[in-house]
């Protein structure tokens, strides 16, 4: 069973992360001391962070989402799905004020994001650092 969490930086200890951890570490305070940042752990039965997940607030009522997953997310793929699913449809949109949430996601997560609920928008050219195709995806809700 998994669970969101309010997130904190001892998260981080237990966080098998594919990135390096101390430039995720920076990045999350640099997130949250702009206060534009909303961040959660998800946690495992055994209280281990297997992803973290947040919002970046662009304007009032528009969010990007971001996910981070680590190496024992592919133990959890129904659940983490889920729980994304609930975290999005039951808390997100009813209870911070958002009408629109957007993602960038690479080729292989386009048919994740679609199963979500989210409508293809735009195709992002050299989106990151290692100039990575992205696809924009977003929901609406009026």
């Amino acid at each position: 069973m998994l669970k969101a969490v309010k997130f904190t930086f001892a998260d981080l200890l237990d966080f098998d992360c594919s990135e390096n951890c101390e430039d995720l570490a920076r990045d999350i305070k640099k997130g949250l001391d702009s206060g534009l940042h909303t961040i959660v752990s998800i946690k495992n039965e055994k209280e281990e962070t297997i992803a973290l997940a947040g919002l970046f607030e662009f304007r009032s009522g528009v969010v990007e989402a971001w996910i981070i997953r680590g190496h024992k997310i592919d133990n959890y793929k129904y659940g983490f799905f889920k729980l994304i699913h609930s975290l999005i449809y039951d808390f997100v949109f009813p209870h911070m004020g958002v009408h629109r949430l957007q993602i960038a996601v690479k080729k292989q997560w386009r048919r994740w994001a679609e199963t979500l609920g989210l409508e293809y928008e735009c195709f992002l050219r050299a989106y990151d650092d290692d100039y990575t195709d992205y696809y924009q995806y977003s929901k609406v809700v009026i």
